[in-house]
């Protein structure tokens, strides 16, 4: 996980989350892996920015995902963690309710053609209103 600052207001490189398909256990109960992952996420964005305080702007978010193979996969499964550790973080916004514009991406190439570790997934962080950051 990485983190840059500049005219965006956040760009972090997570490890892929578990896919929402594969977050629950019987009963309800979050996955040792999902529960893992999550805190990993959470701790990484509250260390990031450890004297920000979340605010009620608008937000646009981009997330890059790149796995380093072409399995299929439904990339929507793996966003919503993402925002998620955002929102329990209690750094960027108050609510993911907050995001605008969302665009997911499935990074595909080879490793010579794609700026990512294989098992990452790097989401950009604006708001929403500099206009659409894509």
């Amino acid at each position: 996980m990485g983190v840059a600052k500049g005219r965006l207001l956040v760009r972090m490189t997570f490890t892929i989350p578990p896919s929402l398909n594969n977050r629950m256990y019987r009963n309800m109960r979050l996955t040792k892996e999902y529960r893992w992952w999550k805190t990993e996420a959470e701790q990484y964005v509250s260390d990031a920015f450890p004297d920000r305080k979340p605010d009620e702007e608008r937000y646009a978010v981009r997330i890059y995902f790149y796995w380093g193979d072409n399995r299929r996969r439904d990339i929507d499964n793996f966003a919503k963690p993402i925002l998620d550790a955002i929102t329990e973080s209690n750094r960027v916004w108050i609510d993911d309710c907050q995001v605008d514009q969302l665009l997911i991406y499935r990074e595909s190439g080879s490793e010579d053609e794609v700026q990512m570790d294989p098992g990452t997934a790097l989401a950009v962080v604006s708001p929403a209103a500099d206009g659409p950051p894509f």
